[in-house]
């Protein structure tokens, strides 16, 4: 019922809002849920504010951007990457439809399509269902020790609410893989 949904919902893991905000949610809120009985959230997550050029995006000032088109046109993980990527949730933040088309076509496009595109096309050329242990290279076990950083990396930036930090480090990763590729050229190999 009701009840069952309400406990699947609440309290909140983290409440997150824009800095203008934080003294309703962080003051009023919390008194209004302790006098009715309720638990508080678990965490806020106060970010900065969303900008066009200079000024905070509101519909106030009508130069907001619909997310309903966004996810039209761009579909939600693009935009939701873009988003976590671009914008630190220390400070203020910067949103273009023209960064988010360039972000989209470097990034995802080029950045992470081709590198998965190049690693389907070399399993599907050499019939790899599996991936057997083998014997590493150098170059091969510092790009798996620099696999492990990252994971460390981007877990410590997630829990901390720095998700920008978190795809930093993956898309560092993403370079370096993309450079053995091109330096080892293993579509090459017998």
């Amino acid at each position: 019922g009701k009840e069952s949904e309400f406990a699947k919902w609440w309290p909140a893991d983290v409440q997150v809002m824009g800095k203008d905000i934080v003294r309703f949610h962080a003051i009023y809120w919390p008194a209004f849920l302790m006098a009715s009985g309720l638990p508080l959230p678990n965490q806020l997550l106060v970010h900065g504010w969303i900008k066009m050029g200079d000024y905070k995006m509101s519909k106030s000032r009508g130069n907001a951007v619909d997310p309903r088109n966004l996810l039209q046109k761009y579909g939600s993980d693009a935009v939701r990457y873009y988003l976590m990527r671009q914008l630190a949730i220390t400070q203020d933040g910067q949103f273009s439809i023209e960064d988010l088309e360039q972000k989209i076509s470097s990034d995802l496009a080029n950045d992470l399509g081709n590198l998965l595109q190049r690693m389907a096309k070399l399993a599907e050329k050499q019939g790899v269902a599996a991936v057997s242990v083998v014997a590493w290279t150098e170059q091969e076990t510092v790009l798996l020790n620099e696999s492990y950083l990252m994971l460390e990396t981007v877990a410590h930036e997630m829990e901390r609410g720095y998700y920008h930090m978190a795809l930093q480090a993956v898309w560092k990763f993403l370079n370096q893989t993309n450079a053995y590729f091109h330096e080892s050229e293993p579509w090459k190999l017998p």
